[in-house]
């Protein structure tokens, strides 16, 4: 009679309700047929078993147990029960509890059975319980005594009970750990980091960002946390190659980075630095809608924070694909997709090997990078000349200073005048190998020089170039800043878009006209909506052969054919050591500039320094400009100068020199000013200098 009232609160405790099923046209119908039935059954008539007088009719809740039947309320049951008894470390402990005293109890049961079918001298409850619980756990220090006969069996058999819990002990425990494995492992709960840096969507400069944030020197704003609508462990895979050797924290998360949810869960709000690329093919609403979400995060939860050029300022860069005003509006850094590439590719055709040097100060690792410091480190700098403070750094390379404007935005005056003076809340603009540059009191002693006067750096240099005509390939639809830019130093330039470079053949570069032109510029191979192609670097490469095979074939034939230098784009490091095999015949020179790894470097430059943003302007969209000046054209070769020396006469020419390029290819950025160097008749100076 006490079984039925404890099944019937177990019911209502489960299910919320609990009603009584009595025998009926559908007791024995199939459950599927059962379950089509309405909820809402009439109300049961229960009769009192031999009495005349029907009790009243009573209305019970058919939801439960009048609907499921006694054998689906059982499963119902060991259903309900397996999900609370998983639900959580507190149930699952409970569980544990549970099945070990219902063990214990049977124990003891047994144990006092047996006393009692032997005759023994019976004891207590708890000294039954207490030894059933002994054997069980198996509890040092409270063995069992010696016993003989059946009391032998009856052991053994609460032994095996205890081999039981434990295997329901370390079940549970190993299917916990196993879940908090998965869960770790899925990466999609929330990251609980503060001041660090995210970055929102996947693309090709992914990797090569993550790569130049690991070779940063002294990159604080760590881990990275990467938020993507890409699959986890593929985008562990990618980063964990792309690495390699480097050492950095990597955080992933996949998600939309336009939900609001999602990006909190890489607690967006909280970081100090965040980088919002913009992958092919996205269009720029998204993009706008990640930079306002972004920015309303971070005002809520950093809310004396603002962003600006400070280092506890917050920073946020966005490469965009088209221009937009909003970023700027919100305090971002904007920067174009592929254009600073661009402009590499276009000095590199107006100064031969000026990818290297470019590829030197935009990426990180050993080279000379550009650092806006400043100006009152050492205010002993106001009032100076420009010529001044050029000479007191004894190990960097001033190229000028930037000053705030009344507009809130920041003026660069690179390469000033020689006797324009530093004044106080401005910034310096140093090229260096390290940030921590020195600054003398005292200027230094200078040898006497007796300069000559003489054409401008920049008109020598122009004097000195003998390309006529320039063919640019793979041109994007609409995108003239790579073609003006050359022509813009005096060149005649040839457009071939991308679309007509799907098949290229040796018949359609002959009738390109490329045996008559001087340099060749050979970006990325698209695919039909633009975006660059997987196989790009295999058909830079092929197109490089059929050049070379087609200027072999005219040599043969005996016709005249220039010069080519060629200008080539190149996603991997691994396939250069192929290009320049494909390009060693005679009249054929060729540099490569990785992309990707150039655009990265400078996109974390200034995610770090956002004020080096309107310094790559001025440097690089403006008026100012690299250059290669042949060193004979200013010394005199076979003599060594110091460093000192050359920057003295180059600033008479109204340029900034910068380093020193041998014939061989090798180059030094930003030498000692003590440094004696040996000038050859085959040496350049790197110079920078504005545009006449």
């Amino acid at each position: 009679m006490g079984v039925l009232p404890l099944l019937a609160a177990c019911v209502l405790l489960l299910n919320g309700s609990a009603a009584i099923h009595a025998p009926g046209p559908t007791a024995g119908a199939p459950r599927s047929i059962r379950n089509q039935l309405p909820k809402h059954a009439a109300p049961l008539t229960l009769r009192l078993v031999g009495g005349e007088k029907a009790a009243p009719p009573m209305v019970m809740p058919t939801e439960g147990l009048g609907e499921w039947g006694w054998g689906d309320t059982f499963d119902r049951v060991v259903y309900r029960l397996q999900n609370v008894m998983l639900s959580s470390p507190a149930y699952k402990f409970l569980t544990i509890i549970t099945f070990m005293g219902f063990f214990i109890m049977i124990g003891a049961s047994i144990i006092k059975a047996v006393e009692y079918l032997s005759g023994a001298e019976p004891q207590s409850w708890n000294v039954a319980l207490f030894t059933a619980y002994s054997l069980i756990a198996d509890a040092p220090g409270a063995d069992a005594v010696e016993v003989e006969g059946i009391h032998v069996i009856s052991r053994n058999i609460i032994f095996f009970f205890g081999i039981f819990t434990f295997a329901i002990v370390l079940g549970v425990i190993t299917a916990t750990i196993e879940q908090q494995v998965d869960f770790l492992l899925a990466a999609n709960h929330r990251v609980v980091e503060k001041d660090h840096t995210v970055m929102l969507n996947w693309s090709e400069r992914t990797i090569p960002i993550i790569r130049q944030i690991a070779e940063t020197k002294g990159y604080k704003a760590t881990p990275v946390v990467i938020m993507a609508d890409k699959d986890v462990d593929e985008m562990r895979s990618e980063i964990e190659e792309g690495l390699g050797d480097l050492k950095l924290a990597v955080t992933v998360r996949s998600g939309c980075p336009t939900f609001v949810s999602d990006l909190e869960k890489v607690a967006i709000g909280y970081a100090s630095q965040v980088m919002i690329l913009n992958p092919d093919g996205q269009d720029e609403v998204t993009a706008k809608v990640q930079c306002v979400c972004s920015s309303v995060l971070q005002q809520r939860c950093q809310p004396r924070k603002k962003h600006g050029f400070g280092d506890k300022d917050l920073h946020t860069v966005v490469v965009q694909s088209a221009p937009s005003d909003l970023p700027e509006l919100l305090g971002f850094t904007p920067v174009r997709r592929s254009q600073m590439v661009q402009r590499a590719i276009a000095g590199s055709v107006v100064g031969h090997g000026l990818s290297a040097v470019f590829t030197d100060i935009f990426t990180a690792g050993d080279g000379c990078q550009i650092y806006v410091t400043d100006l009152a480190l050492w205010p002993w700098l106001a009032g100076q000349t420009f010529e001044q403070i050029s000479v007191l750094f004894p190990d960097s390379v001033v190229l000028g200073w930037m000053s705030e404007a009344q507009n809130g935005k920041w003026d660069v005056d690179i390469c000033p005048h020689n006797t324009d003076v530093a004044t106080k809340g401005m910034k310096l603009v140093m090229l260096a190998a390290s940030q921590h540059m020195r600054c003398s009191r005292r200027t230094p002693t200078l040898r006497a020089i007796d300069f000559v006067a003489g054409k401008s750096c920049v008109a020598l240099a122009r004097s000195q170039r003998c390309t006529k005509m320039s063919m640019v390939l793979n041109v994007l639809d609409g995108n003239t800043y790579l073609p003006d830019r050359i022509s813009k130093g005096g060149d005649k330039v040839k457009v071939v878009p991308f679309s007509q470079c799907q098949e290229l053949s040796l018949v359609q570069l002959k009738a390109m006209g490329l045996l008559n032109i001087d340099v060749l510029v050979l970006q990325h191979f698209r695919n039909e909506d633009g975006t660059v192609s997987s196989d790009s670097d295999a058909k830079v490469i092929t197109t490089c052969k059929m050049i070379a095979l087609l200027r072999r074939q005219a040599a043969a034939e005996g016709k005249a054919i220039s010069n080519l230098h060629l200008v080539a784009c190149m996603h991997r490091a691994e396939s250069v050591s192929l290009l320049q095999t494909v390009c060693t015949n005679p009249g054929m020179s060729v540099e490569f500039m990785n992309s990707n790894e150039v655009e990265a470097g400078a996109i974390v430059q200034m995610l770090s320094t956002p004020a080096l943003k309107p310094v790559y302007t001025a440097l690089l969209e403006a008026g100012s400009d690299l250059f290669l000046i042949p060193a004979p054209l200013l010394f005199t070769s076979g003599l060594t100068y110091t460093f000192s020396d050359i920057s003295r006469i180059v600033m008479q020419r109204k340029a900034v020199a910068i380093g020193v390029k041998r014939a061989d290819g090798n180059f030094e950025l930003s030498p000692a000013k003590n440094k004696r160097i040996m000038l050859q008749e085959t040496d350049q100076i790197i110079v920078v200098a504005d545009f006449e």
